[in-house]
């Protein structure tokens, strides 16, 4: 392999760079540049930066685009040496004919020395004798510049000869351009800008939302139940989850928490009667795994609300099958590391904030119910939005919670879990409340107080403070990365199996 200097690469890549840069501009403008063309042909059609694209003309001879090329190049070549010959020889062509009528100036002068002989011959004999013999040193003079010329002549030719050949070659070279890797490689770079665009542009509408996104999945409904589903209770009946409220006993454990959320289009899986989300966890054979994995399992679309819940167990019974409930796993451990991993993300995958003070709020990210959000151009408060109205378009689920173990913040008026993230203006990066300059409500009360959230398409909430001024809090998913939940799910699920959590 030729190994190239890092100034050959440069010369290669500039190369590269121009010839890419005239495909494309010859593609994009070959219209105006065949205008251009036809009408001023006499004029231009010898510049150099027509000849290569003088097949576009249709004033050019010849019966297409690489003929009519070779054609014109071969005309103007031809033409260009024409001139070039007559003006390199010009000078050669005075210098011969000085010669010429200086010979024929001392052939005028011997003729007059031949007639003044008879009288002068004898006293001018030396002379004459001197003359002849600066006569035959121009003759030598003259043999020298005469071999001179014949070896440029030769010269000439062999320039001719590297033309011509040139000539040849040209046909070849933009046959080469043409078809070789260069517009392989454009034509390949046109798909891939046209395939980012798309995807720029479902990326776009998922982050606006509106009817567009509907046709998608949501990250909520990843572990949710149709809300006509039928749950197991503690007392051995069952109930739907639409009728369930936060603190109804169910078989394993009590409701802590309710999310709801509606779509059209869910994507939802049928298994063993019960239609729930492909990532929900159920517990079979002695280890955790997802709907979606379970053999059987029918994937399935749906119009109907979904509801998910949060358990002080983290277990729930539907149909006699265990679940995990949204939380999935009360590990702290694991809880903090998910926390890091989404702060992270949400901040481009540069850093996150970390204190000694982390795990002391390993709990969930609520705001009490009077708090002012501002969706669209309206303010609603969240408990209204929670409880009565889901229809908005920037918004597709509510969240009603409660949790002993919350504490709340004071941030300029707005109440708040000290673990739920905001966006700090002063230092342009989201951090948890508890990690800002939030003041800690010792003396809340917090026993048996429902706390709410919301689910938004862009995973953020514009919430109002005291002053009017909009405050930006993620929601609760926080982030629907797909990747990143995906680690986490999987996360989730070797934990709880190599913990032997059932």
């Amino acid at each position: 392999m030729v190994d190239f200097t890092n100034k050959q690469w440069a010369i290669i890549y500039i190369l590269c760079f121009v010839a890419v840069f005239g495909v494309i501009f010859i593609r994009m403008y070959s219209k105006n540049i065949k205008k251009y063309l036809d009408e001023n042909w006499r004029d231009v059609r010898c510049y150099p930066i027509v000849l290569p694209v003088a097949g576009l003309s249709d004033k050019a001879p010849g019966k297409n685009f690489f003929d009519k090329t070779a054609k014109n190049f071969n005309m103007c070549a031809s033409t260009f040496l024409q001139k070039f010959l007559a003006l390199f020889t010009a000078p050669l062509m005075a210098l011969i004919t000085g010669i010429v009528k200086g010979i024929g100036s001392v052939k005028s002068i011997i003729d007059r020395f031949r007639n003044m002989a008879s009288v002068l011959r004898n006293m001018f004999a030396a002379l004459v004798e001197n003359t002849a013999k600066r006569m035959a040193n121009s003759y030598g003079a003259t043999i020298y510049l005469q071999e001179k010329l014949k070896i440029l002549m030769k010269k000439q030719s062999a320039m001719f000869e590297i033309m011509k050949h040139f000539s040849a070659s040209m046909p070849l070279l933009l046959y080469s351009f043409s078809h070789g890797p260069v517009p392989r490689f454009v034509n390949w770079l046109l798909s891939y800008i046209v395939i980012l665009i798309v995807f720029v542009i479902i990326c776009v509408a998922c982050l606006i939302g509106g009817p567009f996104v509907k046709l998608f999945m949501c990250p909520i409904c990843a572990l949710c139940f149709e809300e006509n589903t039928q749950i197991d209770l503690e007392d051995g009946k069952t109930k739907t989850f639409k009728e369930l409220n936060v603190g109804d006993k169910i078989k394993g454990g009590k409701v802590t928490g309710i999310l709801k959320a509606i779509h059209n289009n869910w994507i939802l899986y049928k298994y063993k009667d019960i239609i729930v989300s492909g990532d929900h966890l159920i517990y079979e054979d002695g280890k955790w795994d997802r709907v979606q994995n379970k053999h059987g399992a029918e994937r399935i679309y749906s119009d109907c609300p979904v509801i998910c819940l949060i358990t002080d167990t983290n277990n729930l019974y539907v149909k006699g099958n265990k679940f995990r409930d949204y939380s999935e796993c009360n590990d702290q451990d694991i809880n903090q590391i998910i926390d890091y991993a989404v702060a992270k993300k949400c901040n481009g995958d540069n850093f996150y904030v970390k204190t000694d003070d982390d795990f002391k709020h390993g709990y969930w990210w609520v705001f009490e119910g009077d708090t002012i959000v501002k969706i669209g151009g309206e303010f609603k408060k969240m408990s209204e939005i929670v409880d009565n109205d889901l229809s908005d378009d920037n918004i597709f689920g509510g969240v009603r919670l409660m949790d002993d173990e919350i504490k709340i913040f004071d941030l300029n008026g707005i109440k708040v879990s000290g673990n739920t993230l905001y966006y700090n203006q002063e230092l342009n990066i989201w951090e948890r409340i508890f990690q800002g300059k939030a003041k800690l409500l010792d003396n809340y009360e917090i026993e048996g107080k429902i706390f709410y959230s919301l689910i938004t398409y862009n995973n953020v909430m514009n919430v109002i403070d005291r002053d009017g001024n909009v405050i930006k809090f993620r929601d609760f998913v926080e982030n629907g990365d797909q990747e990143l939940n995906d680690k986490i799910d999987e996360l989730v699920k070797e934990r709880l199996n190599v913990m032997n959590y059932d």
